[in-house]
Order: C-alpha cells, then sequence, then structure tokens
C-alpha cells in the first residue's frame, strides 16, 4: 500500500473518531438525575430591601445559612425566620456553637440535643457582630 493511500486512511479514522466523539453522549442513554436545590429561595419576593443592612444580611444568609437553614421551616439546621430569638444568643450561637454547649445554657444544649446525630460546624469566626446582626435582622423581617 502507498504511503499516500496510508495517510487518507489515517486522516478518515481520525475524522470518524473525532465524529463519534462529538455525537456519542448524545445518542446515548443517560437516566435523568435529580437535581437538589441547596440555596434559600426568595421568601420576599415583592420586598425590597430598603436598608443596606437587609441586603448585605440577606447575601451572607444565602451563602452561609441556607445550606443548612431555611427561614420558614426545619432542614438540617432549625427555621430562623422570625424565631424569638434573643439577639446576644443568636451572635453567641453563631460564633461557637460548642462554647455555648459547654456553658450548659439551656436552649443551645437543647439545640444540638435535636440535631445530634449531624456531625457539623457551626464556628462563625469569620464574621464580626455587626454582619450577624445583618443577618438577625434579614432573618426577623416582618
Amino acid at each position: 500500500m502507498k504511503i499516500s493511500n496510508k495517510i487518507f486512511i489515517s486522516y478518515i479514522v481520525v475524522f470518524i473518531t473525532i465524529l463519534g466523539m462529538l455525537f456519542y453522549p448524545r445518542f446515548t442513554f443517560q437516566p435523568k438525575k435529580e437535581v437538589f436545590f441547596c440555596g434559600t429561595p426568595d421568601f420576599y419576593p415583592n420586598k425590597s430591601f430598603k436598608t443596606e443592612n437587609l441586603r448585605e444580611g440577606r447575601k451572607l444568609f444565602k451563602i452561609l445559612c441556607a445550606s443548612c437553614h431555611k427561614l420558614n421551616k426545619k432542614l438540617i439546621g432549625p427555621a430562623l425566620g422570625n424565631t424569638a430569638l434573643d439577639f446576644n444568643y443568636f451572635v453567641a450561637y453563631t460564633r461557637s456553637r460548642d462554647s455555648l454547649v459547654k456553658t450548659k445554657h439551656k436552649r443551645a444544649v437543647a439545640t444540638t440535643k435535636e440535631y445530634v446525630g449531624l456531625n457539623y460546624n457551626h464556628n462563625f469566626n469569620q464574621l464580626n457582630r455587626e454582619q450577624i446582626k445583618q443577618v438577625f435582622e434579614y432573618c426577623n423581617l416582618e
């Protein structure tokens, strides 16, 4: 066989391989995968967040809290919307749940026992008090 025929055949093989790689995934059966949404829906779609604090609180909640907490129902953690939480307790629990449990704070111990099967880290030391206040205000928006 001539060298030119070998080159031609190799080009055809490469071309067919590329076509196969492009079209094969489209024609194979792939079962539908369920996609779970780990964000938080917009519970206040008609509200305009007039203050910067509420906008920042909403952003922080969606970034840091929404994977475990919802505003209106229990998820991995308790619902945070419009609950009767004391702000100082909210700050302490947000920064370090473990230190509150060690001091045997009743509410912290009860919450931790309720979610005892879950292994999670609830220490958000990167947040300052003002940022936690913004999240608290967003959660308690009427």
